[in-house]
């Protein structure tokens, strides 16, 4: 699938700036194509950081399966902080006997 030489390495267009037409064919791969993200940086020579945040910049539906994610991963930390503030109190309550 990679439009570029191997001896070009693994991620030729890092650092490389973004034409209006490669943002384009990039949200179009995720939005539409459902590319996975190996597929979009080998696609476009890039590194998985620079298909995510471009990603953010361009794509409604990657910015809502991170804020979805991000929501799970709160709700899984307040969990946690409930685990741990209820630990401690009874650590404090051990050594204050």
């Amino acid at each position: 699938m990679s439009n570029f030489p191997k001896w070009m390495g693994v991620y030729p267009r890092a650092n490389a700036a973004w034409s209006g037409i490669e943002e384009e064919e990039l949200r179009k791969g995720y939005d539409q194509d459902n590319l996975t993200f190996e597929q979009l940086c080998e696609k476009h020579g890039r590194t998985p950081g620079g298909i995510s945040e471009r990603l953010m910049k361009c794509s409604k539906k990657y910015q809502n399966h991170c804020k979805v994610n991000l929501r799970q991963e709160l709700e899984e930390l307040k969990e946690q902080r409930l685990k741990l503030n209820a630990r401690i109190d009874e650590i404090y309550r051990i050594l204050d006997r």
